[in-house]
């Protein structure tokens, strides 16, 4: 299945835009042709894919604009080549309205992601997110949290998340060496990361538990002020110290970001 997926690619490539802008039908065909080339049961999703792409290639004017779509579509065809088992596995485990979303809604917004995509290592992160979540509890609100959350990100952005798991073999010296940037430019990649919900800050933690401990604490000052006899009420020995550097952690968004756009399925 592979090698015929792999050729349906190769002529998609070989005839180009042109050939498709000039004929009406192409997108007719291009599905009827994956229904037929790729004969297992994934064959039909494929094909809504290349179909789906289709429409756009009418709104690509510029010829760089015309570029980065062939490459991005033979890339995007790659590596569902390279997912292909995993992509029919999950498909067929779904339930008919399920894979009516999978051909339609849910690869619309795959599409979105990849056709102006400017860094392409990131197609394979769609593709890897699009059969990862191909699961009957999938829904539309969390396929299109994760695909805008992707488009927000750079590779630099997932590389430094990618330092926070609890097995990673990627550090900070890693990161700043591979794309030549210093720890400032590294801290303000964290930050990013933390209002997108994916890390977040020790401090943050420690202050608010500190809040709340404050919050208890004059609760109960007021409280005992309204004795007849106060005792007094001792400040809390659980208020910790704010350090000036902040170290931060990966949420549970973040690691189910991760673990979506893996290769693992």
């Amino acid at each position: 299945m592979k090698e015929q997926i792999t050729d349906l690619v190769s002529a998609v490539r070989e005839e180009g835009v042109t050939t498709a802008l000039e004929s009406e039908s192409f997108q007719a065909l291009m599905v009827e042709a994956a229904s037929q080339i790729i004969s297992g049961p994934a064959g039909p999703l494929v094909g809504s894919i290349i179909g789906a792409a289709t429409p756009r290639i009418n709104g690509v004017i510029l010829t760089y604009r015309q570029n980065r779509f062939e490459r991005n579509m033979t890339r995007l065809m790659k590596e569902l080549t390279a997912r292909v088992a995993n992509l029919e596995n999950n498909y067929l485990s779904l339930s008919n309205e399920m894979q009516e979303q999978y051909r339609g809604l849910y690869v619309e917004m795959l599409l979105d992601n990849v056709t102006d995509e400017r860094q392409g290592e990131k197609i394979k992160w769609n593709v890897n997110g699009f059969v990862n979540m191909m699961t009957n509890e999938s829904n539309e609100n969390i396929m299109q949290i994760f695909f805008d959350t992707l488009a927000e990100l750079t590779v630099l952005d997932i590389d430094t998340l990618k330092m926070y798991p609890a097995d990673s073999d990627i550090d900070w010296h890693t990161v700043t060496q591979k794309y030549g940037i210093d720890s400032e430019r590294l801290r303000l990649v964290k930050e990013k990361l933390v209002r997108l919900g994916l890390l977040y800050r020790k401090n943050d933690i420690l202050r608010n538990n500190n809040t709340d401990e404050i919050v208890e604490y004059l609760k109960k000052v007021e409280s005992d002020s309204k004795r007849s006899k106060p005792q007094g009420v001792k400040l809390p020995n659980s208020i910790k110290k704010i350090g000036s550097n902040g170290t931060y952690r990966i949420t549970p968004l973040g690691n189910g970001f991760l673990k979506s756009i893996s290769d693992a399925s």
